[in-house]
């Protein structure tokens, strides 16, 4: 019977590894760079707005975001890329980017806080709803 329930609990959590819903995107993100951080917020209406700081500069922008649950990629439409190669500042942070820029949405466990993908080094936490 224990071992049961401890395959029971091992499967819940498994199945619930990774999985995301676009009802539970909109909220506040936060990354920090070496160079400065970064603040993305998803709003309901497929709407986001980006403040990046560098130093005593910011910037802030707003495009469209939509998500691939396939994929399971947010996917900002024009927006600012103050990362660059490497690691280092973007030459072009105060620009937009045209075109697509994906975001990997993910959670390590059911319970756990969403976090969207820069890369494995830099990923945006929530930080509120």
């Amino acid at each position: 019977m224990r071992l049961l329930s401890v395959l029971l609990v091992v499967i819940l959590v498994l199945v619930g590894c990774g999985r995301v819903d676009v009802d539970e995107l909109p909220g506040t993100y936060f990354v920090e760079y070496e160079f400065g951080s970064e603040m993305l917020s998803l709003e309901r209406d497929g709407e986001y707005v980006q403040y990046v700081t560098v130093g005593d500069s910011s910037t802030l922008h707003r495009g469209r975001w939509s998500y691939d649950s396939d994929s399971r990629a947010v996917i900002l439409v024009d927006a600012l890329l103050a990362r660059g190669d490497f690691g280092t500042l973007n030459p072009s942070w105060r620009s937009p980017a045209k075109g697509r820029t994906i975001r990997s949405a993910h959670r390590w466990f059911f319970w756990s806080p969403l976090t969207l993908g820069v890369d494995e080094e830099r990923r945006f936490r929530k930080i509120s709803e």
